[in-house]
């Protein structure tokens, strides 16, 4: 015999409706200002000074521009954490939600993580909310050089986020562009992968 549910939890009949997938693609860029430095935009917050930064935890909240220069218009906020994470290498754990401020798609964000380990890479799109909503994607970054010491440490980054949705869904977002299946994306995916920089 089933067990009734409690006060604070609900649930739907089973339904069978098709699911519809929608890709995002960005151009961004990210630009890190080092801790003790005019606009720091990171902070070490524990630092057991062991080899290669192995526990080093650092807070940030990263500016996300729509261009390279300083002067571009910041759109996202990368807001969590990274940590030291090679005892025989330097490797960092990044950990963070990509909040969204532009008036596109404020309010909406995603949740990254991954590891950095080299000046180019991919992180992985576990999630979002908001337009965003049950998002999977992959993010690929590669580290500029600086022209100067005072600017900020900044990488490109190309964002491919898929985002699932029913003719039942409950989540109240705008449908842009053209729906792919997932087997279409991912064949659209290879075929795009010069965006991996």
């Amino acid at each position: 015999m089933a067990k009734a549910n409690p006060s604070y939890y609900q649930t739907t009949a089973p339904v069978s409706a098709p699911v519809q997938y929608q890709e995002h693609l960005f151009h961004l860029f990210v630009q890190q200002q080092f801790e003790a430095t005019n606009g720091a935009n990171q902070l070490i917050t524990v630092n057991p000074k062991l080899p290669q930064g192995f526990g080093v935890t650092v807070a940030t909240d990263w500016d996300i521009r729509d261009g390279p220069d300083t002067t571009a218009k910041v759109v996202v906020r990368a807001q969590g954490l990274h940590q030291g994470s090679g005892k025989n290498n330097a490797a960092w754990f990044m950990s963070f939600n990509t909040v969204f401020t532009d008036e596109r798609f404020k309010g909406s964000s995603l949740s990254v993580q991954g590891h950095l380990v080299s000046d180019e890479g991919e992180w992985v799109v576990t999630g979002g909310t908001g337009e965003f909503a049950f998002a999977q994607g992959v993010v690929t970054y590669k580290k500029k050089s600086r022209i100067c010491q005072p600017e900020p440490e900044a990488s490109e980054s190309f964002v491919s986020v898929l985002c699932a949705s029913t003719s039942q869904s409950r989540t109240p977002y705008k449908r842009l562009g053209r729906e792919v299946g997932m087997e279409g994306h991912h064949l659209k995916s290879r075929r795009q992968s010069y965006l991996s920089v």
